[in-house]
């Protein structure tokens, strides 16, 4: 039924073109970079199991992860 629903809206009333045309990037930008913030540290979790030598590069990861400029930041 939802793919039904989002077809008809997408026929009848909005195309996907027009919708991300009216997004304003900057404000996409500042509302997903807390999400890829932790989508990043999840992935350096799930490349190194946790403990000993391997715990230690995953602190390492994480914490330049969190000391990227801001416009490396933005870029990710």
């Amino acid at each position: 039924m939802a793919g039904r629903l989002t077809d008809i809206v997408e026929d009848k009333l909005l195309s996907v073109p027009e919708v991300f045309g009216r997004l304003e990037p900057d404000k996409v930008a500042e509302l997903m970079t807390p999400g890829v913030n932790q989508i990043a540290e999840q992935v350096v979790s799930e490349m190194l199991p946790t403990g000993g030598v391997n715990g230690a590069l995953l602190d390492a990861g994480k914490a330049r992860l969190r000391a990227l400029p801001a416009g490396a930041a933005g870029e990710l």
